[in-house]
């Protein structure tokens, strides 16, 4: 939710940095392909047009992709980019159990290791637990 909440936001305030242009063509260039191969209700993203119109574009392809749980590379990048931006910023924080920070210690004192199973990316799990 957060991400679907706030990718247009995101893409409007980091339109000018090269990192979202990465992501962006990255994504156009998955559309692309998912076209190419005649995949139901893939999104094209144009390459020219006003910064207005490729940004609604690669929303509707972003919004797409998370309604039918799509796991592509392209939107798997320039997720981890937003929730590193909202993170960094506080506008969202990960959250525990008051007892989970004293347990994760005391077990890593006592050499006891400690996994986490997630579906979601390291880098994901490091924003939640850092911030």
């Amino acid at each position: 939710p957060i991400f679907s909440r706030n990718v247009a936001e995101y893409l409007k305030k980091n339109w000018s940095s090269e990192e979202t242009q990465v992501d962006v063509q990255c994504l156009r260039e998955q559309a692309e392909a998912d076209i190419k191969a005649k995949v139901k209700g893939a999104v094209a993203i144009p390459s020219t047009g006003t910064p207005a119109q490729i940004q609604r574009a690669a929303v509707a392809s972003c919004l797409w992709q998370t309604s039918i749980n799509r796991k592509s590379g392209p939107l798997k990048q320039l997720q981890g980019h937003l929730w590193k931006f909202y993170y960094e910023s506080g506008d969202i924080k990960g959250e525990m159990y008051d007892d989970v920070l004293p347990a994760l210690k005391r077990w890593q004192k006592d050499g006891t290791p400690v996994y986490i199973y997630s579906s979601g990316s390291r880098a994901a799990q490091r924003l939640i637990f850092g911030y």
